[in-house]
């Protein structure tokens, strides 16, 4: 999958972000970095299930996508939760949203902390999108 319009979408539709990158550019962030909240776009899987039904030159093909968010977690004093803010843009910019012609709507498929450092929060939502593959 190509991710270019993922980020592209991001950008475009997510205010609240900082920067939205390919996950290559991954660096070390830090608690109360102003560049927070910060997101990172890359692959996580292609499958293609075996369907009787389908011919040999054609196959539909689940394609995985992740965007992986550091952010702030909760400040008690203001109420401010960068993640959940960030979270709320991210799936209202990517539900729906069909990276090219030849691929189906978004969905959201899961999401998960990864970690959490004092106050930095890293989570992980994944996405799927479906297209065909042909001989």
């Amino acid at each position: 999958m190509r991710i270019k319009s993922i980020i592209d979408q991001l950008i475009a539709q997510c205010p609240s972000l900082t920067d939205v990158k390919p996950a290559a550019s991954l660096v070390a962030v830090e608690v109360d970095d102003p560049a927070l909240p910060i997101a990172y776009v890359y692959s996580v899987s292609e499958r293609s299930p075996v369907d009787p039904d389908s011919s040999t030159i054609q196959q539909r093909q689940e394609q995985r996508f992740a965007v992986l968010i550091a952010a702030n977690s909760l400040d008690i004093d203001t109420g401010v939760d960068q993640m959940e803010d960030a979270r709320d843009e991210i799936r209202a910019a990517l539900i729906g949203f069909e990276p090219d012609n030849t691929m189906d709507p978004v969905e959201s498929a899961e999401g998960e902390v990864v970690s959490i450092e004092g106050d930095l929060m890293w989570w992980r939502d994944e996405f799927r999108t479906w297209k065909y593959i042909r001989q």
